[in-house]
């Protein structure tokens, strides 16, 4: 999809939704969300690129599934982590 001008969106249904939730998604309903697509403001997304012995594959961000997720959003509400760092 790396330089077209085709949209993508984001339908956050995980935990942590690092993602949806820079872009202020994160409080809305799956309804709400695609009801808005009509609508929608379209901005622009940063890609990354890793090179290495594998040749180059670009990425988004990274992903996070089951057991680290978890813990990470347990974490944020205690004060003696930081999660910073």
């Amino acid at each position: 999809m790396i330089g077209k001008s085709v949209p993508i969106t984001i339908l956050p249904m995980g935990t942590a939704n690092n993602i949806a939730s820079t872009l202020g998604l994160s409080g809305l309903s799956i309804d709400d969300l695609i009801g808005g697509w009509a609508n929608g403001r379209r901005i622009g997304l940063d890609i990354g690129l890793a090179r290495g012995p594998w040749g180059e594959r670009y990425f988004i961000e990274g992903l996070g599934l089951g057991l680290f997720t978890d813990v990470i959003s347990k974490l944020k509400g205690h004060r003696n982590v930081d999660l910073a760092h």
